[in-house]
């Protein structure tokens, strides 16, 4: 090779070597797998849609518990395809936000807004087109801790109230007592039922007695129950049952009992929820405040027993 041809030669087994090494590079990137996309973010205020999730929940402000007016976070073994019949988010005393329905047929109550001062639990603001008042004590009756939604009226509904209806919610009472000597003591309950589509979820208030055979008729088929279980001023732990038995509903939730949250004097003298649920086979402690009701979820043949954690725990 002369002393002219030889740069030439080096520089084409340069350019050859480039080539043999990007043509390496090419296949090694088109044998690696895509990455996977990042998963979404989580934290206060977002929903994965798991187990337990409250969509719709702002943070809490400084003043206390916020207006969490739409809970929709699935129950455990929920099903994803069908729509909710009932939305229970349980605040604390007898104090529940029920969502009946989905969508634009949403209609909300909340039942018995307790007043914070007396109660121990955080303070209320929750909005509803619905107040159900099953008696007038402070811990029962605080109509302020509640608002009507933008553009909208909210009705109060009590003992003297007629039926309600909203869209396919109807709301009536049966009248009862708030101790065992037909209100002597403390005066007069009123049970709430609020059914939609055949669905029937009661909301027995501060009962204090055994029902009479008129009242379960009255009442009707239950598919959800909300019962007082804490004694004292309702039913204690042992009526409680004998109400579920009477009543025969497929989910009870038990209500107005002592937690860590209730103020010293109720504390003294309410039992705790523990005293009611020992005495059934089936019970879930749920360590949410939500619990999502479907159609399909109703299939039980004796009652099932859900806890919830209370949400205006402090």
């Amino acid at each position: 090779m002369s002393e002219r041809t030889k740069p030439i030669a080096i520089a084409a087994g340069v350019v050859a070597l480039v080539v043999v090494v990007l043509a390496i590079v090419l296949q090694s990137l088109a044998r690696r797998p895509a990455s996977p996309a990042a998963a979404p973010e989580t934290g206060p205020g977002t929903s994965t849609g798991g187990a337990g999730a409250v969509a719709n929940r702002p943070p809490a402000g400084a003043d206390g518990a916020t207006a969490a007016n739409l809970p929709a976070g699935p129950s455990p073994g929920a099903p994803r395809d069908e729509a909710p019949l009932f939305s229970i988010q349980y605040w604390g005393h007898a104090c529940f936000l029920i969502t009946a329905g989905s969508g634009n047929d949403r209609v909300s109550a909340v039942t018995d807004p307790y007043d914070h001062r007396f109660t121990g639990y955080a303070p209320l603001d929750l909005q509803a087109q619905f107040v159900t008042i099953s008696h007038d004590h402070r811990d029962h009756n605080y109509r302020a801790a509640v608002r009507a939604f933008p553009g909208q009226t909210l009705t109060v509904l009590d003992a003297g109230s007629a039926v309600a209806r909203r869209g396919k919610v109807t709301i009536s009472h049966v009248s009862t007592y708030h101790d065992t000597r037909q209100g002597a003591e403390r005066g007069p309950n009123t049970v709430f039922i609020v059914a939609m589509d055949g669905t029937r979820l009661v909301h027995l208030g501060d009962l204090g007695h055994i029902l009479t055979p008129e009242q379960v008729a009255a009442i009707g088929r239950v598919d959800v129950l909300l019962v007082p279980v804490g004694g004292t001023f309702t039913i204690g732990p042992a009526e409680a049952r004998q109400v579920v038995e009477q009543l025969n509903p497929r989910l009870v939730i038990p209500m107005h009992y002592r937690t860590g949250g209730t103020a010293p004097d109720l504390a003294r003298v309410l039992q705790p929820v523990e005293s009611f649920t020992v005495q059934f086979a089936d019970v879930k402690s749920l360590n949410q405040d939500t619990e999502t009701v479907y159609r399909s979820t109703l299939n039980n043949t004796r009652p099932v027993v859900h806890v919830l954690k209370p949400a205006g725990l402090k």
